[in-house]
């Protein structure tokens, strides 16, 4: 039980890394996300000045979940891996559904 525990307050933490990563546009290191090109500022019918946000549905669905021996983190949308499959070199976690 005590292990169960401190997995779910690992999910409740990550959840809470991740929304203010998403708020601040920032990547795990601190950077910056890259700006949005002036073409993708006009295409966008919304959210024009946020990165990787049109109706915040991505950020939305992030999610845990935890049982006493593991944890899942991520999304159910499947475009939601598209972000980390643009750099070959970063890591990424397994892509079993």
């Amino acid at each position: 039980m005590v292990m169960l525990v401190m997995i779910v307050s690992i999910g409740h933490y990550l959840e809470g890394v991740h929304d203010q990563r998403w708020d601040d546009q920032v990547a795990p290191d601190g950077t910056s996300w890259a700006p949005l090109t002036e073409t993708s500022r006009k295409l966008k019918p919304r959210n024009e000045d946020k990165i990787l946000v049109l109706d915040e549905l991505l950020q939305g669905s992030l999610a845990f979940n935890a049982d006493a021996d593991s944890l899942e983190f991520g999304t159910v949308l499947e475009y939601g891996a598209k972000p980390n499959q643009t750099k070959p070199n970063r890591n990424t976690t397994s892509t079993r559904r």
